[in-house]
Parts: C-alpha cells; sequence; structure tokens
C-alpha cells in the first residue's frame, strides 16, 4: 500500500487541520457532497479541484460510494479521480480503487514550517525584490496564469479560481533589478498559511528567487497570526524538495491520486 496512506497517530489532529484548510483554500467551481466527502470539480484545471476528497464517512457502503463518484464525473465527461491520504475513509479505499483498474499517480509529500523561523534570514542580493500583494494583479497573474502550465481556456478557469481565493491571499511577486522574475501564492485559514503557485522564470533559477518567495509569505504569515506554514511537492521535483528543505520544511505526511482508467468516465 503507498505511503500516502500511513501516518502516526500523534499526527492526525495536525494532518486533519491541513487537509480542511487545503480543501478551504483551494475551491472549485463546483463541489458536491457525498457524506463527509466531497466530489470537486473544476474543468479539469489542477487535480486537486477536480477529484473526491475522501476525508471523513462517505455516509454509504465503499461500493456505492465509488459508483457516484464515477457517476458524478461521468456527468461531466471527467475521467473519476479519488485524492487519497492517511485521514481518507474507509482505509481498504486505495486497494478497492486499484482494484478497479485505478492508476496510483502524483506521490506529493505535504511538508510544513515554523513560519517565524522560515521568515528568519537576509536577503542573498540588494537588487532581488520581494513584495506580498493583497489583490490578484495582472503582473502577478500574467506570470503565473500565462507563463505558467496553463494554456488555452484553462487559463480562465484558473483566474476564477484565484478570485475566488484573493480575499485571504498574499500574491507574492519577485523583482530582479525591476524585472519580474517569479511568483508565489500564501492562503490563510486555520492558523497556517499555504504555500503553492511557486514559480521562478526559466533562466532564473538556482538564484535563491525560490527561497525568497517562501520568506516573504513567511513574513505575511507571521503577520496574520500563522504560526505554520505547509506546502504541498511532487516527491519526483527534486529541485523543489531540496528547495523546501533549505527552507526548513519537514514532511508530515503524503498523499497521492487514483485516476480511473480509461472510458471510465463515459
Amino acid at each position: 500500500m503507498p505511503d500516502a496512506l500511513t501516518a502516526r497517530p500523534s499526527d492526525h489532529e495536525a494532518i486533519a487541520t491541513i487537509e480542511r484548510q487545503g480543501f478551504d483554500c483551494w475551491p472549485a467551481a463546483e463541489s458536491e457532497g457525498l457524506g463527509d466527502w466531497r466530489l470537486r470539480a473544476n474543468r479539469g484545471v489542477t487535480q486537486r479541484a477536480n477529484s473526491a476528497w475522501t476525508v471523513g464517512s462517505p455516509g454509504v457502503p465503499e461500493h456505492d460510494a465509488i459508483a457516484r463518484v464515477e457517476a458524478f464525473y461521468a456527468e461531466r465527461d471527467q475521467t473519476p479521480l479519488f485524492q487519497l491520504s492517511p485521514l481518507t475513509t474507509p482505509p481498504s479505499l486505495d486497494r478497492a480503487l486499484e482494484a478497479r483498474g485505478y492508476e496510483a499517480t502524483a506521490r506529493v509529500t505535504v511538508q510544513i514550517a515554523d513560519a517565524a523561523e522560515t521568515a528568519q534570514g537576509i536577503p542573498r542580493s540588494d537588487e532581488l525584490q520581494v513584495a506580498c500583494h493583497a489583490t490578484l494583479d495582472e503582473e502577478w497573474f500574467s506570470m503565473s496564469g500565462t507563463q505558467g502550465r496553463y494554456r488555452g481556456e484553462a487559463v480562465a478557469v484558473y483566474r476564477r479560481m484565484m478570485e475566488r481565493i484573493a480575499p485571504r491571499a498574499c500574491f507574492a511577486v519577485a523583482r530582479l533589478a525591476g524585472d519580474p522574475v517569479g511568483v508565489g501564492l500564501g492562503i490563510h485559514g486555520r492558523g497556517w498559511v499555504g504555500i503553492f503557485s511557486m514559480l521562478t522564470k526559466p533562466g532564473h533559477r538556482g538564484l535563491g528567487i525560490g527561497r525568497e518567495i517562501v520568506r516573504e509569505i513567511a513574513h505575511w504569515s507571521v503577520i496574520r497570526g500563522g504560526n505554520g506554514l505547509y506546502l504541498q511537492v511532487e516527491e519526483d521535483n527534486e529541485a523543489a524538495q531540496a528547495l523546501y528543505a533549505r527552507a526548513g520544511f519537514e514532511t508530515l505526511y503524503r498523499y497521492h491520486y487514483r485516476r480511473g482508467p480509461s472510458g471510465s468516465a463515459a
């Protein structure tokens, strides 16, 4: 069984808080309840916003819950996707999905750090300036939304998600000699700040820009009263893993997704 479904009992309270914060701060365009589970759809933009969040009981037998999720995504012409964490209920769900031909994808580590400690340090360059903005401005969105991984109609879907997030977000922009070279996103809630949408322009990587963006979001977190930082990073993203380790982040737990077999949304 993948590591996503194991955690020390003493960590469960922190995991539960972060899981709920993660659900709150990445709002899909559609969210439908199935007992405690939430079925999310966001026109295919981001796996998190287009997957079944499986914390708590679905209120029906496992087989029926899977069928309900498959029907939800079939109605939207999407392949069914489940997000599985140490708090997934029932615990047998991962094996049940595997037996139905669901593929395990996107193994992710959820890492945490102390905001005050992460905010410490001296910037590596006087030419590098990072600032957090309370509004979604075009400079930030141009880099994150149009120079990042989104293309075509997905750009507009991503913008609408950012607009939903904006009231409790910090849109961080890094400038090197006045030119924007990196962005990041901090979202406050439940005493934690989540860090998302980190991006440094090609040609400027390896200069410590990502570290300074994280530091600025940590400053913002301390001001907002958030003691803890968390982020999600794919296990095979070695550069990001190294960046966050240098910033003081440690892995709390793991999660992964199960994607339905081809044609299961038909």
